[in-house]
């Protein structure tokens, strides 16, 4: 069980880059928003997370821009 737990952040980044790679960049973004939230992240994986929302913030602001708050 131990090792499952320590999976879980990982299996999170997975699921956004998922998201990502279909498209779906403010599902992406939530999702590592929501990983930031944990408090059992060390320090690089909160970096890792961190960085990769920057990196995915505007795209998934541009996408909303062009969609409209409600469809992106």
């Amino acid at each position: 069980a131990d090792a499952l737990v320590l999976l879980e952040p990982f299996a999170g980044e997975a699921h956004a880059e998922v998201a990502l790679l279909n498209g779906q960049f403010s599902d992406a973004l939530n999702q590592l928003v929501d990983l930031l939230r944990r408090d059992d992240l060390d320090y690089y994986q909160r970096a890792r997370i961190e960085a990769r929302i920057a990196e995915i913030t505007p795209y998934a602001l541009e996408q909303r821009r062009r969609l409209g708050p409600g469809e992106a």
